[in-house]
């Protein structure tokens, strides 16, 4: 529905679609249903909607900083159920840290859903989760499902070195983030990452040919490539490329 709302509209089982983020607007939703205020509904930013057989498209709203949002809670959620074995911990749990990627690579939905914005949780509010979590559930590793979570180089710092000062041993897999930024990342921080548990880093190679790279407009050289799984190697952090 992000991607092509009016499309979604048009299929007569659907009344109404949330473009982009949906935390604040669906809550908002569900109270004016609740509380039967059908007037109140058009003023909910980014929802699409029909109205006596028409469809009533908005332009979508920006992205909102997701620090505004309350933590997940965990006590209402079984979340040994949410518990898995991946290839770097026994005890994963899934997470989202950030919303959103600045970047506009040609293939994908960001520059359409998060209008290229990226909005990231503050570092002391992820120790502070992670340490509950890490407690709590006895959990050795996360799953990071971010579209970038490495935009921020000082976030990633203060992550990590967090994580050594509090003595959180968990492994962080699945960090999503681009060759050329990480490849300008120094050494001291690659160390730190690999001394704070990062393992493994998905990102998109997506092609050898610089020619296929110029016109998915991934803003990054073949070459950059090589450095990036040289310094993986360096680290021990294990890659998972994705390719077009």
């Amino acid at each position: 529905p992000s991607i092509m709302p009016e499309s979604t509209l048009k299929d007569p089982n659907v009344d109404m679609v949330i473009v982009g983020q949906g935390e604040r607007k669906f809550y908002d939703l569900v109270k004016c249903l609740q509380e039967s205020n059908f007037n109140k509904i058009d003023s909910i930013p980014g929802l699409f909607y029909k109205k006596d057989g028409q469809l009533i498209i908005k332009e979508a709203p920006s992205v909102e900083d997701i620090n505004n949002f309350p933590p997940v809670p965990y006590d209402i959620i079984d979340v040994k159920k949410c518990i898995s074995k991946t290839e770097y911990g026994n005890r994963t749990l899934q997470y989202i840290s950030s919303y959103g990627c600045p970047y506009r690579c040609s293939f994908c939905i960001e520059p359409i859903v998060s209008k290229r914005k990226w909005v990231g949780l503050s570092a002391q509010r992820l120790l502070d989760e992670w340490a509950y979590l890490y407690k709590k559930y006895n959990i050795d590793s996360l799953a990071i499902y971010d579209s970038n979570f490495f935009v921020d180089k000082k976030r990633v710092i203060d992550i990590c070195e967090g994580l050594i000062k509090n003595n959180i041993k968990i492994k962080l897999g699945n960090l999503n983030g681009r060759i050329p930024q990480l490849v300008k990342y120094e050494k001291e921080v690659w160390k730190l990452m690999q001394e704070a548990g990062v393992s493994m880093i998905l990102t998109g190679s997506e092609s050898g040919e610089q020619e296929v790279l110029d016109l998915i407009k991934k803003d990054a050289a073949v070459e950059d490539i090589y450095k990036f799984t040289q310094l993986c190697h360096d680290h021990k952090i294990k890659i998972l490329f994705s390719y077009m």
